[in-house]
């Protein structure tokens, strides 16, 4: 778990297998609602190639 962003509650990137990504969601949202009140917000994203070094434009 990383955590990022500033201000009160943060934020957190979790690496999660495609395949685990619904139940984790499910399981996380209702822990979180469970012990704080508070209704969590998650984003899913797609881990892709990354940055890279642009040399010139076309």
């Amino acid at each position: 778990m990383y955590m990022t962003g500033r201000g009160f509650g943060g934020c957190t990137i979790r690496l999660v297998k495609a395949q685990n990504a619904e139940e984790f969601k499910r399981v996380l949202t209702q822990d979180y609602q469970d012990k704080t009140g508070i209704a969590a917000k998650i984003y899913v994203f797609n881990a892709a190639q990354g940055a890279e070094e642009v040399l010139a434009y076309v």
